[in-house]
């Protein structure tokens, strides 16, 4: 069928659905291009091309020989229409969304840390999120950051190291005088010493040698005499004897901060003769921190 219309009248892109009448299928024979066109009448002899839609076929054949009618590759046409905006906004209108923080994540993460606008730590630091090792409002603050992506993070005491408690404020003796002579058990022995009891056999303590002394169902050790002066991180400790007794004396440094065995902070705030004050809450307890968070890597939860 030879469209009614000069293809040199064509512009491309044009496009008009002004009129509810169907659109036609025209073919030019020399190129074997269909297009879409309509008609202003039906009786009308000429018609008024309203756009070139698509090409659809580089060649042209009867309609019975090519096995389609024209209300069927018209169908054609436009499911293929359809097919082609629904890929193109698919690969060019969809952005892939960078990964944030969720729980269970690995971060890595630089931050600065202030206290009254000191600078008090800087450092990187990887935790998982969720696990506890970070205080609550830093673990709360990374979810849903994005890898590079900063935040200031404002931690009152609450959300921090708490409020201070002056009940963990407490006053002890600097002496501590312990009997010369001890008896234990052979398995605190065994776990204390590492090795098995052995009469007359001497033994390191952390201050001092010890002996052997006694050895049945229990295990008697003597302390050897002596008298010495320990350094420490946080001051010194003096240790003498005499027949009895072992007499440890502790000179602290004041308003140093250290962790005991046990794991408890502790500064020494005050100190006289016979005594010391030490207070046992944590340094930052009722302050308000600031923190400049940085996250530098997301390592997302394995399914």
């Amino acid at each position: 069928m030879k469209p009614p219309f000069e293809l040199k009248d064509i512009k491309h892109g044009e496009f008009s659905y002004s009129t509810k009448r169907k659109l036609k299928s025209a073919v030019d024979e020399e190129t074997g291009e269909i297009f879409l066109w309509k008609r202003k009448s039906e009786e009308q002899e000429g018609s008024v091309l309203l756009g070139q839609v698509l090409k659809v076929r580089k060649k042209y054949c009867p309609a019975k020989a090519c096995g389609f009618s024209e209300e069927g590759e018209q169908k054609r046409i436009m499911k293929l229409l359809i097919l082609i905006i629904i890929l193109s906004g698919c690969i060019s209108g969809v952005k892939v969304a960078a990964p944030v923080v969720e729980a269970g994540d690995t971060v890595s993460i630089n931050y600065v840390a202030k206290i009254d606008g000191a600078v008090f730590d800087t450092e990187p630091l990887n935790f998982t999120v969720g696990e506890g090792f970070m205080i609550p409002a830093i673990e709360e603050a990374v979810l849903g950051m994005k890898v590079g992506e900063e935040k200031t993070v404002v931690v009152p005491p609450e959300k921090g190291y708490g409020e201070r408690n002056e009940s963990l404020v407490r006053s002890m003796s600097r002496f501590v005088i312990i009997p010369r002579e001890i008896e234990i058990s052979i398995e605190r022995f065994r776990f204390s010493y590492n090795k098995e009891p052995v009469l007359n056999d001497t033994v390191e303590d952390i201050y001092w040698t010890s002996r052997v002394i006694k050895v049945n169902d229990t295990v008697v050790v003597r302390y050897e005499h002596l008298s010495i002066v320990r350094e420490t991180q946080n001051g010194k400790i003096k240790i003498d004897s005499n027949d009895t007794s072992v007499i440890m004396e502790y000179i602290p440094i004041l308003n140093i901060t250290f962790q005991t065995a046990v794991g408890e902070y502790a500064t020494v705030i005050d100190s006289n003769e016979t005594s010391m004050t030490v207070d046992y809450n944590h340094p930052f307890a009722g302050k308000t921190l600031v923190f400049l968070v940085k996250v530098e890597e997301i390592k997302k939860v394995k399914p």
